[in-house]
């Protein structure tokens, strides 16, 4: 597609357009491994949690997920993809009496340590 401005009317017009495809769109080999289609499974994310949980790397967890399914490709996503699973699922598992503990520890550690700073900005989440 082309597009041009009308410097006198200050509007974009379009020059040309081609509305066949004129490039591949994805070798279908590959497409599970595009964004919108990979995806942690719930027993994937279970087995990358038990990993974390017991001091297993998530690069290890990864590479033992993908020997299992034999080989990388055919688990379906990737180690960021992992990654981004467990920050969400421990980010969800946050509640509030969580937090609120968080910020008592931290105003015990100031009365502790008078050297020790912490600021926080709370809203009404």
């Amino acid at each position: 597609m082309g597009i041009i401005l009308n410097r006198e009317t200050m509007k974009y017009h379009v020059r040309d357009l081609v509305i066949e495809h004129n490039h591949t769109l994805h070798i279908s080999e590959c497409t599970h491994m595009m964004r919108s289609q990979r995806k942690v499974s719930i027993s994937q994310g279970a087995q990358a949690e038990i990993a974390n949980d017991a001091g297993i790397s998530l690069k290890q967890s990864h590479e033992l997920m993908g020997k299992e399914a034999g080989g990388l490709g055919n688990i379906g996503y990737t180690r960021d993809d992992l990654k981004r699973y467990l920050r969400i699922k421990r980010e969800r598992g946050l509640k509030y009496g969580e937090a609120g503990a968080m910020l008592r520890y931290f105003e015990e550690q100031k009365l502790e340590n008078p050297s020790f700073f912490h600021a926080e900005q709370l809203d009404c989440e």
